[in-house]
């Protein structure tokens, strides 16, 4: 090698010693920051756990499921004023559909409202009866439809899970007609209230609600339902204006289907003559809205 080309090899030598020093401090300094850096703590609390995923589970399919609705109150109250209970039978044949039977009573409270009462004692009018016909019991069969669904976190750790479900059916309503309304608070020991049968109608059935699942087997249920039937007065226990006008009278002759003894026989006259001014032959289509809250337990 000349003497010309040897300092320009060493410094060439030179300049890759100088390369190789700035890449290992350039390796080295990251992982000694990173060192300094306080270990990073995996240790969750109870506010930032997420249930992201959780297996489907199926509390209804193949089950039976019996309600129990210890308060059933009419919402459209203009007329009428029901409150009664119910009682009702599902079978789940997917955990979103399921058959179910139902009845109810409106033993607590079927009457008309005291707009109904002033208008026929202060006003001395007589508004149609079709209108304001009471639902005494009903019974009937459904189709239970829970096009939503899923869970709530609840307090800790607990999952709530519910649905939403929409019900459509038929069935029978038992009726009456209000003559004779309660005593008035001035006079409590006045008569009544009385009633009379106004007969069974076909009924239809729609509603909608939500259950929630209160462990594996029992339910709370809220749901809104709509009794709808449509009715004519022309008969009162089964006597027609004609029979009730005979009642009235000194020597009755009535029809065979005329059920005298659903009348009370001591005020036989009086009642009868009320009636027919009931069974006055006016029609309507009635639309009983009342809402059901109950308790419901899976077999």
């Amino acid at each position: 090698m000349t003497e010309p080309a040897r300092p320009q090899m060493n410094a060439f030598r030179h300049a890759l010693r100088l390369l190789a020093a700035l890449l290992v401090v350039v390796c080295l300094v990251p992982g000694a920051v990173r060192a300094d850096q306080p270990t990073r703590s995996y240790t969750i609390s109870p506010n930032e756990r997420i249930h992201v995923i959780q297996r489907k589970v199926d509390l209804l399919k193949g089950r039976f499921e019996l309600t129990l609705y210890p308060i059933s109150a009419q919402l459209n109250s203009r007329w009428t004023e029901h409150l009664g209970l119910g009682l009702a039978a599902a079978y789940y044949l997917t955990e979103t559909f399921g058959l179910q039977i139902f009845g109810g009573d409106n033993l607590y409270v079927a009457q008309e409202t005291s707009l109904q009462t002033e208008l026929r004692k202060k006003a001395q009018l007589q508004p149609p009866s079709a209108p304001s016909i009471l639902t005494q019991w009903f019974a009937g069969a459904a189709m239970e439809v829970s096009p939503i669904y899923g869970k709530l976190a609840f307090y800790k750790e607990a999952l709530l899970h519910f649905s939403l479900f929409i019900s459509a059916g038929a069935g029978v309503v038992g009726t009456k007609v209000e003559l004779i309304g309660p005593p008035p608070p001035e006079d409590p020991t006045a008569r009544g209230p009385v009633f009379a049968s106004a007969g069974l109608y076909g009924a239809g059935l729609v509603g909608a609600g939500f259950r929630v699942h209160l462990g594996q087997d029992w339910l709370l249920r809220v749901e809104v339902r709509d009794l709808i039937y449509s009715a004519r007065i022309t008969k009162l226990n089964g006597c027609t204006a004609t029979d009730l006008g005979e009642l009235a009278g000194p020597s009755p002759q009535v029809s065979p289907g005329c059920n005298v003894s659903a009348f009370d026989q001591q005020n036989l006259s009086t009642d009868a003559k009320l009636a027919e001014g009931r069974a006055d032959g006016s029609s309507n289509t009635v639309n009983q809205v009342s809402t059901f809250i109950g308790f419901s337990y899976l077999f």
